[in-house]
């Protein structure tokens, strides 16, 4: 493992939270010289994936832009699910019913992000997979925006068929029950 550049210490995750606002200045335990990268490159990219992960109706309303916030979210709610499932308590619990194995999480003619569970140790990957043992789909892009953006109820939508899932139940459920908890950080 290589040594940070820079070292940004914080008390609580409510004073990082700050730092990507903008109300908190960190003050930097190593690497001082290295903090023109945190003002000129790191605080405009904090900026571009708010604007993608927190779109604006008008920004939604490009195609394209429609389409890459909502493959970002799908990626982020992957990721989300493994580090809560690694980390957060509540969630942890559930990842311990989790049996070792792949869960794909697809847009039909879309992106996919796959969750692997290993010693009930989730990770996330970007992209699909071929030996899944549970999956979750979304009829489309549109589904999938509006699921993530609450305007859709899931187990309606499955009855419709607008999304799907399958495999091995218990893993989904389990995958389910963390996904609840996602809402609650990325809120």
């Amino acid at each position: 493992i290589r040594s940070p550049k820079i070292k940004l210490p914080f008390s609580s995750s409510e004073k990082f939270n700050g730092m990507i606002n903008g109300t908190i200045t960190p003050i930097p335990s190593k690497g001082f010289t290295h903090i023109v990268f945190l003002l000129k490159k790191f605080m405009p990219l904090t900026d571009i994936l708010t604007k993608y992960l927190r779109a604006s109706e008008e920004n939604l309303k490009d195609k394209e832009f429609f389409k890459k916030s909502t493959e970002l979210m799908l990626y982020v709610i992957a990721g989300a699910v493994a580090q809560l499932g690694n980390n957060d308590p509540v969630s942890r619990a559930s990842a311990s019913y989790i049996n070792d194995g792949k869960m794909l999480i697809k847009i039909i003619g879309g992106p996919s992000a796959t969750v692997i569970a290993e010693d009930h140790k989730l990770r996330a990957v970007c992209g699909s997979c071929e030996d899944y043992k549970s999956y979750m789909s979304f009829a489309d892009i549109n589904v999938a925006r509006d699921l993530f953006d609450g305007k859709i109820n899931a187990v309606a939508a499955i009855g419709t068929g607008e999304v799907r899932v399958g495999g091995m139940v218990s893993q989904m459920d389990n995958i389910n029950r963390i996904l609840d908890r996602v809402a609650l950080y990325l809120a």
